[in-house]
């Protein structure tokens, strides 16, 4: 426009865009500006020059269609040499979709497992070796406190799990709480008959705790034939001997000539006999210290058996085969790491006797398997499978529902703190309470599910085969 007449349009000339093109350029030279500030960004052109700093390379939309690999990796290394100085990890790296992605610390290297167990995770190929025979099963009897005893503990290389630990209850002597506490180990608070205290009177043997001075009266017809003991015997009296006459046997010759002291004389019976013998009468006195009472000793030298019993432990056949639940077999069980987004192994059965490899995953919320599987059986020698590991998640906010949201991996339920709201609102609002004396809302409303739920945990077996 025209800056003196703004209704009439200024002409520019020719010679004027020149001069003002000249301008704009000498203007972006002097400010240092390259090619690249005419360019828009959606239509650019690199042709040459070094990107430094940079943490990710993608593309798209697009094409990268040359790239220094060497400088790349010795960015990525740590060298400016064509060649490596150090191992490069090929399990930390893969190239796909035209860029380097970090995946984890697994190196393109192998390992072998010969042995049940979990695989370390700290290889890309895992060659599996069930040739060397192992306890497998579960035993009958697990918790190894089921065994009260060291012999039965410590049985069949005990139990693959189990440990007797002894002790000495004499530890405990003076403290009978804790002998009667371990007394389940084998441990007793010692008792001893009284009589055995060696007490003489009342006051001996009452002084020991639970003994009791007894007075038992005796018979005196012990000394039916000691006359001077019975005579010398508190409570005892002597009977001497009492005679008869024979006489009394006149005319029964076979009592007569039956009868001690007594003769047949047809038919008279002559000479006397005893009537009745001599015999100590009455009863005596008899003391004695009864009852039962505690030495203060701890008896025993019991033990507990710990642990927990596992087939594994067990390493022999003959021990293996008698352990009920136990079987000698050649398979080899591996269980996999904990899943890994992206991360990729190859697992490959190289037994010499084509025995099983088994492969099992670990104990996560939600399960994680192996194609939907618990397991997966690499049955023959040389047999093979490629897994990646994948978590598929969603969105929490579909669960409407406490119990629902909760129950869900990466889930919880939340809500809005009534906190901020007035009077009226805070009234009318589920779940919150006004507080009168400080004009304070309090509570929360409004729950809601939130986070990313975990819905899937699997292993995906991307080739199988046998080599």
């Amino acid at each position: 426009m025209n800056s003196l007449n703004p209704k009439v349009p200024t002409i520019v000339t020719g010679r004027e865009r020149y001069r003002d093109a000249a301008a704009i350029t000498a203007a972006r030279a002097a400010l240092g500006l390259g090619t690249m500030a005419v360019q828009n960004s959606n239509s650019v052109s690199i042709t040459g020059g070094a990107a430094t700093g940079l943490t990710n390379l993608t593309a798209s939309n697009g094409t990268i269609t040359s790239l220094n690999t060497t400088s790349v990796y010795a960015s990525y290394i740590g060298t400016t040499s064509g060649a490596a100085s150090g191992a490069w990890s090929a399990g930390n790296l893969y190239v796909g979709n035209g860029g380097f992605d970090n995946n984890g610390t697994t190196g393109l290297q192998a390992e072998f497992v010969t042995t049940s167990g979990t695989i370390s995770g700290n290889y890309t190929i895992v060659l599996l070796d069930a040739s060397t025979a192992a306890c497998t099963g579960t035993p009958s009897t697990t918790a190894c406190s089921t065994y009260t005893n060291s012999t039965d503990c410590t049985a069949r290389d005990s139990h693959g799990g189990c440990s007797w630990n002894a002790i000495n209850c004499y530890v405990w002597n003076g403290d009978e709480s804790s002998c009667n506490a371990n007394s389940g180990y084998g441990c007793t608070w010692e008792s001893a008959s009284c009589s055995g205290t060696g007490a003489y009177d009342q006051s001996s043997c009452e002084s020991y705790s639970g003994c009791t001075w007894t007075n038992n009266p005796q018979s005196c017809s012990v000394y039916d034939s000691d006359q001077y003991n019975c005579q010398n015997t508190s409570g005892c009296s002597w009977n001497a001997e009492t005679t008869a006459d024979c006489s009394a046997f006149n005319g029964d010759q076979s009592t007569c000539e039956s009868t001690s002291g007594c003769s047949w004389s047809d038919p008279d019976c002559t000479g006397t006999y005893v009537s009745s013998p001599s015999y100590c009468s009455g009863s005596y006195d008899s003391y004695s210290c009864d009852g039962t009472y505690y030495t203060g000793n701890c008896t025993g030298s019991g033990g507990y058996c710990s642990g927990t019993a596992n087939c594994a432990g067990i390493d022999d056949n003959t021990n293996c085969t008698n352990e009920t639940g136990c079987s000698w077999t050649t398979v080899i069980n591996a269980t996999l790491p904990t899943l890994v987004d992206d991360r990729v192994y190859c697992l490959k059965n190289i037994s010499s006797g084509g025995q099983d490899a088994i492969i099992y995953t670990t104990t996560t919320t939600p399960a994680t398997t192996i194609n939907g599987a618990s397991s997966y059986t690499l049955a023959d020698t040389n047999d093979a499978i490629w897994i990646v590991g994948k978590t598929r998640t969603g969105s929490c906010g579909a669960y409407v529902s406490e119990g629902a949201c909760t129950a869900v991996v990466g889930c919880s339920w939340t809500g809005i703190d009534c906190g901020g709201l007035d009077e009226s609102t805070c009234t009318s609002t589920s779940g919150c309470s006004w507080d009168s004396m400080s004009s304070t809302c309090s509570g929360t409303y409004n729950y809601t599910c939130n986070g990313v739920a975990v819905l899937s945990k699997n292993w995906y077996i991307t080739a199988s085969h046998g080599i």
